[in-house]
């Protein structure tokens, strides 16, 4: 692991990590819950998550045929991470826009589900942008929200895959591919640390 991606996942230890009695936003149940935002939306974590996805981006991006149009985040957590992974790839002068999908379709304006939707062309390529994934059913619904579009989902990419069947629901329902920065068991191995009993 390289030193960036480190620094991140201490802060995600320290800052987003918690133990208790949690309803997560599928519904299920869990005895831990990580909060992304708490680590995204501080000046250090947006920084180390812009670094660390640019680096994957950038993998992508340069594989020829994979080339990417748009970066789009899933609201809330995947869009300070989008931001900051457009910004670093502007940086290393690899232009990357960005678009963000709304839960629901806005009831006033242009009433559109997709922002940034004026810019885009059918079958532009895009990558989907996640903090956390469970059961994939936010990733799910966003691929079939831009797909209607017209556009072409390559991957979901996500800072952390809790491994509870995200993957698979995604690629079973939607044929995308997730891939991720952490898993839970970047998180399960500080938990046994302290001798908790893993459900």
């Amino acid at each position: 692991m390289d030193e960036t991606k480190r620094r991140m996942l201490e802060l995600l230890k320290n800052k987003s990590f918690k133990q208790g009695e949690f309803t997560l936003a599928s519904g299920k149940k869990s005895d831990f819950f990580i909060d992304c935002k708490e680590v995204t939306l501080m000046a250090q974590g947006l920084l180390y998550s812009g670094l660390i996805f640019f680096d994957f981006i950038k993998r992508w991006y340069l594989c020829g045929s994979y080339k990417v149009d748009y970066l789009v985040g899933v609201p809330l957590g995947g869009c300070t991470i989008v931001d900051a992974t457009a910004f670093v790839c502007s940086l290393n002068k690899i232009d990357m826009n960005i678009l963000y999908i709304r839960d629901t379709k806005k009831n006033h304006g242009t009433k559109q589900r997709i922002e940034g939707l004026k810019s885009i062309h059918k079958g532009n390529k895009v990558i989907l942008i996640e903090d956390v994934v469970t059961t994939g059913g936010s990733s799910i619904n966003a691929i079939r929200v831009l797909h209607d579009a017209g556009l072409k989902v390559e991957c979901v990419l996500t800072l952390i895959d809790r491994l509870e069947g995200g993957s698979e629901n995604i690629k079973n329902k939607t044929g995308v591919y997730l891939y991720s920065i952490f898993t839970r068991n970047n998180f399960i191995k500080e938990i046994d640390s302290k001798n908790e009993v893993i459900k």
